[in-house]
């Protein structure tokens, strides 16, 4: 137990120090719960009260699955050593109790875990598109480009603005440039494999993440994307909605930022040369040339 103690007070000087470590936490548990069991071995009930909250800790610091199977050969051994020590009626009370406990602790950590997972999800997702957002953007596109460096595995971004929203808007109102919006991008994503990632960039520009693909492919998806028929009803009347797309693939000596400057810019290009078109960067050109 003093050998315990003494982890723990390190533990917790770290933490009040500021430098955490995830590491030393779980190394801290593990000599706590040694000592606990040889605390059960000597000290019978008195020591094998402190399973109950040892077995909630595991999951604060393991992944789920982890922290299932470590708590529970944590439970048997304790259990087991207290065996030594304890009648065999109180010994089976406590046994029950801490399974019970297991139990309720692994279903605990369980929903808080679909529950963190879903406010993740929430916070990287438009509320009116159901696309990703720019949250969700820059972690993916980082991720392309390490696979560019580690594997060799070309990626593709597509930048999609919207043709003339601000009329649509102004004419319609903001009520029905939201409908094209959320119509809009389901068009996208149905041109798309149900795997490929959709980002509201801006306003009316959407990112499209094309990881693994090369450009011959990524121009045949683009292509259907360009126009879009908005069916009417009775308070809206039917509209033909077009885009502009710039294209841009990562290539060596790129950045994030580059690569998002490059279809930027071939994005302007075809917006300048009349909208409604797919526009190649002057980058990707010049090495297709």
């Amino acid at each position: 137990m003093t050998l315990s103690a003494l982890v723990l007070a390190w533990s917790a000087w770290l933490e009040w120090r500021d430098k955490p470590s995830l590491k030393m936490k779980q190394v801290s548990l593990g000599v706590t719960s040694l000592a606990v069991c040889f605390a059960c071995y000597t000290m019978g009930y008195k020591g094998m009260i402190y399973i109950f909250p040892i077995s909630f800790i595991y999951f604060m610091l393991f992944p789920w699955l982890q922290a299932l199977i470590f708590t529970a050969c944590f439970c048997v051994i304790a259990l087991y050593a207290g065996s030594f020590t304890e009648p065999m009626p109180v010994w089976a009370r406590y046994s029950f109790a801490v399974f019970n406990n297991l139990i309720f602790a692994a279903l605990l950590a369980r929903v808080v875990a679909q529950q963190k997972a879903m406010l993740v999800d929430v916070a990287k997702t438009d509320e009116l598109t159901g696309c990703l957002n720019r949250k969700a953007l820059i972690p993916d596109l980082q991720e392309a480009i390490d696979d560019f460096h580690q594997k060799q595995k070309c990626s593709v971004i597509l930048l999609i603005d919207i043709d003339h929203f601000k009329s649509i808007n102004d004419t319609y109102g903001h009520l029905y440039g939201d409908l094209v919006l959320q119509n809009f991008a389901e068009h996208i994503k149905v041109q798309l494999p149900k795997d490929t990632r959709v980002y509201r960039y801006g306003g009316e520009e959407f990112l499209v993440l094309l990881n693994g693909y090369n450009i011959n492919r990524s121009i045949a998806l683009a292509n259907p994307m360009l126009q879009m028929i908005l069916p009417g009803d009775q308070r809206w009347p039917p509209l033909k909605v077009t885009c502009s797309i710039g294209i841009a693939a990562f290539s060596k000596g790129n950045s994030l930022e580059l690569w998002l400057k490059h279809a930027d810019e071939a994005l302007y290009e075809a917006k300048s040369q009349g909208r409604h078109r797919v526009k190649l960067a002057d980058a990707l050109n010049t090495q297709l040339a």
